[in-house]
């Protein structure tokens, strides 16, 4: 039995060393833009305060999508049509930890 523990607890202290010896292997990579496929991301858009689908950072130097805000017919890469109900998406914005970033434009929207 003193054995079988002996090498139990062996097995916990090398999983243990792993993680610390190699922590780009195990740690979870930051979030960015290319986790989300922002071409999706259309249509008709609900700004929440919380509990939102989607969180976005403005980022006018690089962003991941850039936005045209229209008046209706959302219905290609980039165009969004801001509404308070009966949304496809909402977006939340944030400071830090957003889930892509976006950029908003007159023309030229979609994928930079």
């Amino acid at each position: 039995m003193t054995r079988k523990y002996f090498l139990k607890s062996l097995a916990l202290v090398a999983c243990g060393l792993s993680f610390l010896l190699l922590p780009s292997a195990f740690a979870s990579k930051p979030f960015s833009g290319s986790d989300v496929d922002v071409s999706k991301i259309f249509g008709r858009i609900r700004i929440v305060e919380k509990n939102a689908d989607f969180d976005v950072r403005i980022d006018n130097r690089w962003p991941d999508l850039r936005v045209k805000i229209v008046d209706s017919l959302a219905n290609e890469c980039g165009e969004w049509e801001l509404v308070t109900y009966a949304e496809d998406f909402t977006i939340r914005f944030v400071d830090f930890g957003e889930d892509f970033t976006i950029q908003f434009v007159d023309e030229f929207e979609g994928l930079p």
